[in-house]
């Protein structure tokens, strides 16, 4: 079951990203609202800063961390106002949901992240709901677009969020003595309970800039 609502009332505050033909505009999300998560992804990157300040520069933001179910071209209003309806009209939430964040990992020398336990229930559960929820949105005629296998992540540290003069600098990669002892260490950040899914906007961002720009959030009766 779910409730939903439009709950970014004020306009997005757009950046500046050049977007082609079929760039994705918009991703379908699980926000993480866990500060003990949040807090922990931060200490990771203070950590990091104070040895290689300049890494400061490919950092996401710890308030902007968040599970991404699957991307999407949505080229205007008609397109972005249709993912709403669909959105909202999904049916297949289930009753309760959460997943483990733990450890850190790697997609070779440009992203580093915080991964998610994939050994148990709660990780088939989100899957589940994952792909349930991405043929709701190509049956409906949107155009859905990701790798086929999901791999649900927090991203701490990415190469292609710094200015070309710093990913230059840093010869296009993330320097693996950077992360390397985090990835050899057990590091559990906690328990994300989920309550929403969210529809948010890739070039956009809320007033404050601490998050995405959210179009849609569906709120699911979770029980846990």
């Amino acid at each position: 079951m779910s409730q939903d609502s439009d709950s970014n009332a004020a306009a997005p505050q757009v950046k500046n990203k050049k977007v082609t033909k079929s760039s994705p505009t918009h991703f379908l999300a699980v926000q993480i609202n866990n500060q003990e998560i949040i807090q922990k992804l931060a200490n990771i990157q203070n950590e990091i800063k104070q040895k290689l300040p300049v890494l400061e520069k490919v950092m996401v933001l710890p308030s902007k961390s968040h599970v991404t179910l699957f991307v999407m071209h949505l080229p205007n209003e008609n397109d972005i106002e249709k993912a709403k309806e669909v959105l909202s009209s999904f049916e297949k939430f289930p009753e309760s949901l959460q997943f483990t964040v733990q450890n850190i990992n790697n997609f070779g020398k440009n992203v580093v992240f915080a991964d998610i336990n994939k050994d148990n229930d709660d990780f088939n559960k989100l899957k589940t709901l994952r792909n349930d929820l991405k043929n709701h949105f190509e049956e409906n005629g949107l155009n859905v677009s990701g790798k086929q296998e999901f791999q649900p992540h927090l991203t701490i540290m990415k190469i292609s969020k710094a200015a070309k003069k710093y990913q230059k600098k840093l010869k296009y990669k993330i320097p693996e003595e950077s992360w390397i002892k985090y990835k050899e260490d057990e590091i559990n950040f906690g328990v994300e309970r989920v309550d929403t899914i969210q529809l948010n906007s890739m070039s956009g961002t809320n007033e404050d800039g601490t998050y995405y720009f959210v179009e849609k959030e569906v709120k699911l009766k979770n029980d846990l």
